[in-house]
């Protein structure tokens, strides 16, 4: 939560440590930390708004971008590179979690 009682995450207050749980927990190996991190907020974002499907648009390409920058990814190639990187990861996890 921010300073002012949001439940939004504050982005600019510095870099985020990935959490070493979940990541003990799951059976998808995520070869870049950063990955890992922005797989973690986007989590937690779901958990704290509810469900980020719900948001307008605008509000979630806002969250989603500021999560990949927070991350430590710079520019538009590396977004790219984030984006299709938790989209793999959630397909691997889905497959896994059908398989189970």
């Amino acid at each position: 939560m921010n300073k002012t009682g949001d439940p939004f995450l504050d982005f600019a207050s510095g870099p985020m440590r990935p959490n070493t749980e979940l990541n003990k927990n799951s059976r998808v190996r995520i070869e870049d930390k950063r990955v890992a991190q922005l797989l973690i907020v986007l989590h937690e974002l779901d958990e704290s708004l509810g469900a980020l499907e719900y948001l307008p648009k605008a509000e979630l390409s806002e969250l989603v971008a500021s999560a990949i920058f927070a991350c430590g990814f710079a520019d538009p190639t590396e977004a790219g590179y984030a984006i299709a990187a938790v989209l793999e990861t959630i397909s691997a996890h889905d497959v896994m979690a059908e398989s189970s």
